[in-house]
């Protein structure tokens, strides 16, 4: 059988406690002298942490990015974009038209015997190269117009809440700056 060590309860008073900070800084200020009498939540001192306020505008900076990213996954692509791409496929399947009766022409000459297999031959690949032109185009402009996957929108979102996290936990050590009495007492 394994012995446990004892466990002790009990209270204990103290006459006199220091006060400190999570954070690194310097005093800014003080809020009390040497034997004044504070109730808990008086302030002490107020700290100043340049560090902690570099970290704060990092923090913001990067919660703005995110956001802004998010907000363009969002909205997809602008109006330009989308017209420049509805614009290529028009061309695209106007090329394909083309080469759509450009093949159907020298089939029938082929067919006729007019024309060398060499010939149909060389059509038939401009015509298949145009129809995937066209589809690619056309590809092209439906990503344009649904905009972001919904895959990136999430990973923007997630971005966005990471960078509110790193706001909120620099805003928290800021909170710390300010030095509160825990109990009623007289300043030593």
């Amino acid at each position: 059988f394994k012995e446990r060590p004892e466990l002790i309860q009990g209270q204990a008073e103290v006459t006199e406690y220091r006060v400190s900070s999570k954070i690194p800084g310097r005093i800014a200020e003080f809020r009390v002298q040497e034997g004044d009498f504070v109730m808990a939540g008086d302030t002490l001192a107020i700290l100043e942490s340049p560090e902690i306020e570099a970290k704060h505008q990092q923090a913001q900076a990067a919660q703005a990015a995110a956001e802004a990213q998010s907000d363009k996954a969002k909205k997809g692509a602008r109006s330009e974009q989308i017209q420049a791409v509805y614009e290529m496929w028009q061309k695209a399947e106007a090329g394909r038209s083309v080469a759509e009766k450009s093949y159907e022409r020298v089939k029938n000459l082929f067919d006729e015997g007019v024309i060398p297999a060499q010939k149909l031959d060389e059509v038939t690949a401009q015509y298949k190269a145009a129809v995937a032109t066209e589809k690619a185009a056309k590809a092209q402009y439906d990503m344009a117009r649904n905009g972001a996957e919904n895959e990136d929108k999430a990973v923007a979102a997630a971005l966005v809440d990471r960078a509110k996290g790193a706001v909120a936990e620099v805003e928290d050590y800021i909170s710390e700056s300010v030095l509160l009495a825990q109990t009623e007492g007289e300043v030593s």
